[in-house]
């Protein structure tokens, strides 16, 4: 029997499982599709961190400002630090879409120093 899920295919021999085992089978798939580590945000940023996609500060800055907002906190506490987080992620943004649409060449980081600092992407 094949069934599909996000875009996915399954197959499952339907005539060695009984229903409730099926059942099993089906809730364990997509369980692992919802929790799967491959689509853990810091773990695939870690990655694109290992591979030079995206720099090092971005990746942290990320971490820190989503726990942060995810949490119920902000940056209030620090103006100047609330705004270098924007910053250091807004350049994370910029280095995905790079990777994405494949761009070579060079660009500004406004974290690394207030008044740009001109990089080349990809990340050496």
């Amino acid at each position: 029997m094949e069934f599909r899920f996000a875009g996915q295919s399954y197959y499952v021999e339907s005539e060695t499982l009984s229903n409730e085992s099926l059942a099993k089978k089906v809730k364990a798939i997509v369980y692992n599709l919802n929790y799967s580590p491959s689509y853990v945000p810091k773990q695939m940023l870690g990655v694109l961190e290992k591979e030079n996609i995206i720099t090092q500060g971005g990746k942290k800055a990320w971490e820190e400002s989503r726990n942060k907002y995810a949490h119920g906190s902000d940056h209030n506490d620090d103006l100047n630090k609330g705004m270098d987080f924007t910053l250091e992620v807004q350049t994370l943004y910029y280095e995905l879409i790079f990777n994405k649409i494949g761009y070579k060449g060079k660009y500004i980081n406004y974290f690394l120093n207030k008044s740009g600092r001109v990089l080349h992407y990809p990340l050496t």
